[in-house]
């Protein structure tokens, strides 16, 4: 991987290792090392636990808000929905769909984190939630305030 000056070394590092889990996940998977065979190996769930968390609760909100990012700055520079559409490699409609949702939405944690616009540890310290709104199921970054115990 190159190192990009507009991405911190934190930010590399963090990423990386939650790429790391794709790689590590398809490997355990295809080398068929974790023992999936109903019993309950305590290293498999971890080993599970560790992959599920890193892609779908750390990995998956970030390029959902990268992309929201970059459908912005796509029409910000002039880009027409067609081109979405061939970027996407989705329909004209779909695109269009995702461009109106994107547009007419505030702009997610998660986008506002691709952009760099948070305040230093602000993404870690705001839990994420389902977001209804979005069609891919994905975990939104989306904050929402929770009382303090």
């Amino acid at each position: 991987m190159r190192d990009y000056p507009g991405v911190n070394p934190f930010e590399r590092s963090m990423l990386r290792e939650y790429y790391d889990s794709i790689e590590y996940g398809l490997d355990a998977l295809r080398a068929r090392r974790w023992a999936l065979d109903g019993s309950k190996d305590s290293k498999t769930l971890a080993d599970l636990h560790a992959c599920i968390n890193d892609i779908s609760t750390r990995l998956l909100p970030r390029l959902e808000g990268l992309q929201d990012a970059l459908i912005r700055a796509h029409q910000a520079a002039g880009g027409s929905v067609s081109h979405l559409a061939n970027s996407l490699d989705k329909p004209r409609s779909t695109a269009q769909y995702r461009r109106e949702l994107v547009l007419n939405s505030e702009p997610s944690m998660w986008e506002v984190w691709a952009n760099g616009d948070l305040e230093e540890g602000q993404e870690y310290l705001e839990p994420l939630r389902a977001d209804p709104k979005r069609s891919n199921g994905y975990i939104s970054g989306k904050p929402y305030r929770q009382p303090l115990d």
